[in-house]
């Protein structure tokens, strides 16, 4: 009762920690001091970034057109959503760029770069250091077998407290030692993914997460927070495992895979969406209920393997009926952060690489729910003959069952890699047309580029646009730029207005009416590879005499 005590004031501790540091959403940078591409005749006294929300600087280094690193971390600081980076006095003539490397509140990074001249116009930007791809694909691995091992372990607890029955559990050490090693597994890639979180963020390859910098740079992110309720957590399921007396075996087990769902909101794209009244719980819920189901997928197969008659169909059973409430708790909550994420659109599904893996991800799940209901319907009721092949045959459905479940958490792993649409204007939840400003703004993804148009004054006629393309460097040389105007509600118009822009990506307009268009960017990079990035923009109906209100 002692270790009780004590695990539930550093809990209680945790928690308070944890709701002190909550953030919001994914990062961009939406302002600057100086400009991006200015010209300054001094230097300037301090540099600003400012982001959409609240960050977390991993590096900000402030480089010559040498290549050379003029500043160090003493030199910057940052206060919310505003980085300030004191320059060195003596500074010469020349270009210099600004590389930042932060992480939003959701964990994700976040890379760019501007630039500025003293003294001379800065020409091409130069491209920041990006960091390998193959320590962010790594990150994705690790991520999914840590997703499995908190599911499976502590998730697997809840098969253990609830559905092994008493007298049969002195003959399941098998199922007791499986989930033994996968909350201890769970433990080490918890801790693991706060190095390679830090890793990430600080632009290094494979190796770097076998440096001080990069687990200096994790502890700061929700990745380290959530690695913490894991330790926890696995430190409940482990006592609650070899715990003689039922009642407290059982009370420390369910504290362990409550404490397994809470890690997932506790870091991610969803677990930051707003309100967070809303996302943390449908999170927490949805992790739970994962944690049931999947959780018990190993044990059932090792109680279909050894056992069978009268014992396998009785855990069967008890399964079954916990299942049928996980499930229905499973696609509700999911279909509560897939409308907070704002994907259940087909433009965000085909327009989004985030709504591309999330329609993948739904395809999965539907299969997975199909084969639940089968082994339900049909394969459960073939045990009452007790014979050995029916059981195998179960276990041969569980089994795949488990191979769809990896698959939908490595999907899952990769949400981190691109931001969901709901960070997206295009896709934010509109006002209504007739108080929409005379200016619209608005930000696409497509892959490793974004692009960000300002139509002015958004209105029907004659409408400047000014686009400003990136990639995963935060600068790029494009060639070609054209854009492609249709709009939404008259499927049947003869063509596109197609508009050729300028070296300086400007061009005009002319909008023949109000209501949403969809627009088609086309151009090719410097390696004259083509690309494409579809969005939408709104012209509201009398727009003229509304001020301009940036998006």
């Amino acid at each position: 009762m002692r270790m009780i005590h004590r695990l539930a004031k550093l809990g209680l501790l945790l928690l308070i920690f944890l709701h002190a540091g909550q953030a919001a959403a994914h990062a961009f940078l939406v302002e600057t001091t100086p400009e991006d591409s200015t010209e300054l005749h001094a230097p300037p006294a301090q540099i600003v970034l400012r982001f959409n929300e609240d960050v977390t600087p991993a590096r900000i280094d402030l480089v010559n057109d040498q290549d050379d690193v003029l500043t160090t971390s003493t030199d910057w600081t940052v206060k919310g959503d505003t980085v300030r980076l004191t320059p060195p006095k003596a500074m010469t003539t020349g270009v210099y760029r600004v590389a930042y490397r932060v992480t939003s509140g959701d964990g994700h990074p976040v890379v760019g770069s501007i630039q500025f001249g003293v003294g001379v116009k800065p020409g091409e930007a130069q491209a920041p250091k990006a960091s390998s791809g193959g320590v962010e694909w790594i990150a994705v691995l690790v991520r999914t077998l840590h997703y499995f091992a908190v599911l499976a372990g502590m998730g697997g607890g809840l098969f253990w407290a609830f559905v092994v029955s008493a007298q049969a559990r002195p003959s399941m050490d098998a199922v007791r030692h499986h989930l033994v090693w996968m909350i201890l597994l769970a433990a080490w890639s918890g801790v693991f993914l706060v190095g390679l979180s830090g890793a990430v963020l600080d632009g290094g390859g494979v190796l770097a997460v076998l440096t001080t910098r990069a687990w200096s740079v994790g502890t700061g992110t929700s990745t380290a927070a959530a690695s913490v309720v894991v330790l926890l957590g696995a430190l409940f399921s482990l006592a609650g495992l070899w715990q003689r007396r039922a009642s407290v075996g059982l009370l420390l087990l369910v504290c362990g895979a409550l404490l397994g769902a809470f890690s997932f909101a506790v870091t991610g794209h969803i677990g930051t969406a707003p309100p967070r009244w809303l996302s943390v719980p449908l999170v927490f819920l949805h992790g739970l209920a994962a944690a049931f189901w999947v959780g018990s997928l190993w044990p059932l197969s090792i109680v279909l393997r050894d056992e069978s008659g009268q014992q396998a169909l009785d855990t069967v059973h008890r399964f079954s009926r916990i299942a049928m409430v996980a499930v229905v708790a499973l696609a509700a909550s999911g279909l509560g952060m897939s409308f907070l994420q704002s994907v259940l659109s087909i433009e965000a599904v085909t327009q989004t690489g985030y709504g591309t893996v999330w329609g993948i991800k739904m395809l999965l799940v539907s299969s997975l729910i199909g084969i639940a209901v089968w082994n339900r319907v049909v394969a459960t009721p073939m045990l009452y003959t007790g014979e050995r092949a029916a059981s195998l045959r179960l276990r041969r459905n569980v089994f795949i069952e488990m191979v769809l479940v990896i698959a939908i958490l490595m999907l899952t792993a990769s949400f981190a890699l691109t931001p969901p649409p709901r960070t997206l204007p295009q896709f934010a939840p509109a006002a209504p047309i007739a108080s929409q400003p005379a200016g619209y703004s608005t930000v696409a993804t497509s892959g490793d580029w974004t692009a960000l148009v300002d139509v002015v004054p958004a209105r029907v006629g004659s409408n400047q646009i000014q686009i400003a393309l990136t990639n995963a460097d935060g600068h790029a040389q494009v060639a070609g730029l054209v854009s492609e105007w249709t709009q939404a509600s008259k499927a049947d118009m003869p063509a596109p207005i197609v508009v050729t822009h300028d070296q300086q990506m400007s061009g005009n307009v002319a909008l023949p009416a109000s209501g949403r268009w969809r627009v088609r960017l086309r151009w090719e990079d410097a390696n004259g590879n083509s690309h494409v990035i579809r969005l939408t923009v709104t012209i509201p109906a009398d727009a003229a005499d509304s001020p301009r209100e940036a998006s």
